[in-house]
C-alpha cells in the first residue's frame, strides 16, 4: 500500500475512531508529509495548530506500518490532550496497540534514519530522549491498527484518555 496523503487522511480517521471517540472531527486536524532537516536529530514528526507534519521519510515502504502510525498516534494525541508530555500523556500513548513493538524498531534503527536525512548520529539517540519503557501490545495486523473489539478488551486496562482543559 501506498503512503500517501490518503493514506495519512485514513489512519487518523481510524485512530479518531479506535482511540479518540471522535475528539479529532471536532478539532481541524490535517496530516501531511514533510521534510524535516537532520540538524538536531532525526524528527519523526509534529503538531502545530491542528496541521501534523510527518517525516516524508517515514513514507518509505522499508519502514513498517506500526512505526509511522505510533508517530501519527502521538501528534494527534497532542490535538487532543496538549503539548506537554507528562505523565498523563505517556500513559494515553502507551495505548497505541503497538507502541512498544514501535519504540524498539525506533531504538534499533534510529541510525539507518538519520542516515537517510543526511546526517549521522552520535552516541545513542532514542525517541524523545529516552529508551523505550514496556508497554501492553497486542497482536500484529496488517495496517498496525487494533481492530475494534482488541482495542475495546484492552481499553478498560488503562486510565481513561485525558482531556485538555476545556476541550469537549
Amino acid at each position: 500500500m501506498r503512503r500517501d496523503q490518503e493514506w495519512l487522511d485514513d489512519a487518523i480517521a481510524a485512530f479518531d475512531l479506535l482511540y479518540f471517540e471522535g475528539a479529532l472531527a471536532l478539532i481541524p486536524t490535517r496530516a501531511k508529509w514533510h521534510r524535516f532537516s537532520a540538524k538536531n536529530g532525526f524528527t519523526y514528526g509534529d503538531y502545530l495548530e491542528g496541521r501534523i507534519r510527518i517525516n516524508s521519510v517515514l513514507a518509505s515502504e522499508e519502514i513498517p506500518s506500526y512505526v509511522v502510525l505510533a508517530t501519527v498516534f502521538h501528534e494527534c494525541l497532542h490535538a487532543v490532550v496538549g503539548m506537554e508530555h507528562d505523565l498523563a500523556f505517556e500513559l494515553a500513548e502507551a495505548r497505541y496497540v503497538h507502541y512498544t513493538k514501535a519504540m524498539l524498531w525506533e531504538a534499533e534503527h534510529y541510525d539507518r534514519l538519520i542516515a537517510r536525512v543526511g546526517t549521522s548520529s552520535t552516541g545513542v539517540a532514542l525517541r524523545r530522549g529516552r529508551p523505550p519503557k514496556p508497554r501492553l501490545c497486542a497482536g500484529d495486523d496488517a495496517h498496525g491498527l487494533a481492530p475494534t473489539d482488541r482495542a475495546h478488551r484492552v481499553a478498560p486496562t488503562l486510565p481513561p484518555m485525558p482531556r485538555r482543559r476545556g476541550a469537549l
